[in-house]
C-alpha cells in the first residue's frame, strides 16, 4: 500500500509539472500560426553542423554522393544526410514562443544550441539554431540566426543535429550483391588454415579446406557465410588511440571475396573485450565490430559440409 501511495504521489507531482509547464508555454506564445520552412533537396550540395564544444562537421555533395570534409575526410552516411535535408524542407514552424534575446537560453536556441547551416554552392539557404524539445515533446525550439523570433517547429529536430562526427560517417565496409560472388575464402592466419568454397553453378557450392578435396557444400550454410560476407557493416569506427595500438601484422582472419567485377579482401584483427578491428585492403579507415555478430562468417569447413544423418 505504501509503495502505491509513493507512486502516486509521484505521478501527481509529474502531471503538474506538466501542466504548469504547458501553462508558462501558453503564456509565452507570442504569435501563432507562423510560417514553413522550405530548402530543395535536389539543389543542396552542403551542411554545416555546429555542435557546442565540438569541431564543425562540414558535409559536401562530391560528384552526386556526399562526403564529410571537415573534420576529416570520409563517406557520409547517404540515408542520414538525406534525412536531415529532407526533414528540414517544408518544416513547419507552429507558433513565435518569445523575441525576447534574454530568454534564448531557456530554449536553447544561443551559444547552446546546435547551429545548421544549409547551402546551395556558396550560398547558405538556411541557417538556424536548433535548441531544445518543447514540454509535450513533440516539437522543437529553433530560432534563425540573426533573428530574435523563437519559433516552434514540428517534431523532433534536435536528435538530428545533436550527432557525432561518426554518426555522419558511412559505417558500410562491404555491399556488394551475393549472386555475384563467384568464390570465397575464409583464411585463419594464426592457424595456418583456410577455407574456400567455389562457385560450381547457380545453385551449387563447393568447400574445401586447405589442400583438401572440394566437397558439395551445405547449401543453406553457404548461403549464410555468403549473405554475412557480401553485407558488412560497422558497429564504430576505432578511435585513434586503438588504430596507434592495432597490428595488422598477425590477422585472426582475413575474408577474400571474389567476384565477376573484381575482389575485395577485408582483413581483421582481435582486440580485447570480444571487439574486432577490421580493414579493407588499400584503405586507411579502421572499424570495430564485435566477434558474436561475425558468428555466421567465421566459419571452418566442417561448419559448411552438408550434415550426417
Amino acid at each position: 500500500m505504501r509503495r502505491l501511495i509513493v507512486l502516486g504521489a509521484v505521478l501527481a507531482a509529474f502531471i503538474v509539472a506538466w501542466g504548469v509547464q504547458r501553462w508558462q508555454q501558453g503564456r509565452l506564445v507570442a504569435s501563432a500560426p507562423a510560417k514553413t520552412l522550405s530548402v530543395h533537396p535536389d539543389r543542396v550540395t552542403g551542411l554545416r553542423i555546429t555542435k557546442p564544444g565540438s569541431p564543425v562537421v562540414a558535409i559536401e555533395r562530391v560528384a552526386g554522393a556526399w562526403r564529410i570534409q571537415s573534420p576529416g575526410e570520409y563517406r557520409a552516411n547517404e540515408q542520414v544526410v538525406t534525412g536531415v535535408i529532407e526533414t528540414l524542407d517544408s518544416l513547419a514552424l507552429v507558433d513565435v514562443v518569445s523575441t525576447n534575446p534574454a530568454k534564448r537560453g531557456t530554449f536553447q536556441v544561443d551559444s547552446t544550441g546546435t547551429r545548421v547551416q544549409v547551402l546551395e554552392g556558396d550560398k547558405t539557404v538556411l541557417d538556424v539554431i536548433v535548441g531544445k524539445s518543447s514540454p509535450d515533446f513533440s516539437h522543437t525550439y529553433l530560432r534563425p540566426e540573426g533573428g530574435d523570433e523563437v519559433y516552434r517547429a514540428d517534431g523532433m529536430l534536435t536528435y538530428n543535429f545533436n550527432k557525432r562526427v561518426d554518426d555522419w560517417r558511412d559505417k558500410t565496409i562491404l555491399d556488394i550483391d551475393p549472386a555475384g560472388i563467384v568464390r570465397l575464402t575464409l583464411e585463419y592466419p594464426k592457424e595456418k588454415t583456410q577455407v574456400v568454397l567455389a562457385k560450381r553453378d547457380a545453385t551449387t557450392w563447393t568447400v574445401a579446406a586447405a589442400g583438401g578435396t572440394p566437397e558439395v557444400g551445405d547449401s543453406l550454410a553457404v548461403a549464410a557465410v555468403l549473405r554475412s560476407s557480401a553485407k558488412l557493416s560497422t558497429v564504430n569506427f576505432a578511435t585513434p588511440e586503438e588504430t596507434a595500438t592495432v597490428s595488422f601484422a598477425a590477422p585472426d582472419f582475413r575474408l577474400q571475396i571474389d567476384t565477376d567485377a573484381g575482389s575485395h579482401t577485408i582483413t581483421f584483427v582481435e582486440g580485447e573485450s570480444g571487439k574486432m578491428y577490421a580493414q579493407r585492403s588499400g584503405e586507411p579507415t579502421l572499424f570495430q565490430l564485435y566477434k558474436n555478430s561475425l558468428a555466421n562468417l567465421m566459419k571452418k569447413a566442417e561448419d559448411l559440409r552438408p550434415k550426417k544423418t
